[in-house]
């Protein structure tokens, strides 16, 4: 039998699924291998295309994979029909994030995008409403938490400035402009303080699962979602997802996240992969992937009644954000920018800098990688 090698992130709802409905397919055989949730973001691509057929990538970095020459346009081996197929039942713009210099480079086969987090029992406990503005999370009468490590540090800031209707990779600002960012700033650093070394070490999973686990945190305001949490028996507690907190409640501009199938040239068994690929777009074949723990990116399964009744209406009830969800740049180099600006804020959240130096050191980055 024809054997393929693949690699994803190291979480159920990245390998899990993959594996599972790898060993269902009978055309061939793909063995997955796993790398960290940081690794998924930076670990440079075209090291990964010298040794797997298969990549699943975080889409910000398909300028590089472009860039690279090292990986298949997946324009080139599917159909008109296939991709626009594939389009139409790809949520919000997790169909369009791939697309870099005129080929689309990669398939979204999962979604997500930052949502708020919260214990249901707990709420319900201390009598709280889930927050559906800014000044309503800072209020809020619980411990709240943030991922905040570099790369999650930025992401929350992208989101916050698009909901603020504030380009978030600025080169030049107006006072206007600043004040917003303070203003942002303030509220990420009040949160950072409240949480504590936790926060600032913690990325959306190991954020989760300590919410999940203990009966500390109770509020996240901005995380990737991961809705196996809402799940009965996925972890000790469970944890239910709602839109956004905004400036102007509307849940607009949360950075969009997900993961993309790259296909490298290594693969000498594309015809073979492609069918693969049009099983995978089944119905029944997405649903299976979702019983196993995976994040589709099909909008047949975000609706979908039995899904929801399962994962507590997280689907359902994100469906407005992922919607109005921002996509970041996916331009050769971003990924270093979108680190290099997470260290700025760290440095800013720990008081090792000041706001005004946050501010000039993020334009000097912004500057240095931007585009014109």
């Amino acid at each position: 039998m024809i054997k393929l090698y693949g690699i994803t992130w190291d979480d159920p709802r990245g390998y899990d699924s993959l594996v599972y409905i790898s060993e269902k397919y009978k055309g061939i055989s793909i063995q997955w291998d796993r790398r960290s949730l940081y690794d998924f973001t930076v670990y440079p691509p075209d090291k990964l295309a010298k040794s797997y057929d298969l990549v699943v990538i975080d889409y910000p970095s398909v300028g590089d994979i472009a860039e690279s020459k090292m990986y298949v346009p997946v324009d080139e081996i599917l159909s008109k029909k296939e991709l626009e197929f594939i389009q139409r039942i790809s949520i919000g713009k997790t169909y369009e994030s791939y697309l870099y210099d005129g080929h689309l480079w990669a398939l979204p086969i999962d979604a997500a995008t930052q949502v708020s987090a919260y214990r249901e029992d707990m709420f319900r406990k201390l009598g709280l409403r889930v927050p559906k503005t800014w000044g309503q999370v800072i209020k809020l009468k619980c411990k709240i938490g943030m991922p905040l490590s570099p790369l999650h540090a930025h992401s929350s800031f992208i989101t916050m400035c698009a909901n603020y209707f504030l380009d978030p990779f600025f080169t030049k600002l107006n006072q206007r402009d600043i004040k917003k960012i303070y203003t942002i700033l303030d509220i990420m650093k009040i949160i950072s303080d409240k949480c504590g070394e936790l926060c600032l070490k913690s990325d959306p999973i190991k954020l989760l699962n300590y919410m999940a686990e203990g009966e500390e945190i109770c509020y996240i305001p901005l995380t990737y979602g991961y809705y196996n949490y809402s799940r009965d028996n996925y972890r000790k507690n469970v944890i239910n997802y709602a839109n956004i907190p905004s400036f102007t409640k509307i849940p607009y501009g949360s950075t969009l996240g997900g993961a993309g199938l790259a296909i490298s040239n290594k693969n000498k068994y594309i015809e073979e992969t492609v069918n693969f690929i049009k099983w995978f777009y089944e119905f029944d074949v997405q649903k299976m992937y979702w019983q196993h723990y995976g994040q589709p990116a099909d909008i047949r399964i975000w609706i979908d009644e039995e899904v929801n009744k399962a994962t507590r209406n997280s689907y359902i009830n994100t469906i407005y954000t992922i919607s109005l969800s921002y996509v970041r740049p996916n331009f050769p180099g971003f990924v270093k920018l979108h680190e290099e600006a997470g260290k700025i804020l760290v440095d800013f959240l720990m008081g090792r800098i000041s706001g005004d130096e946050t501010i000039k050191e993020l334009i000097n980055l912004n500057t240095s990688y931007i585009r014109t």
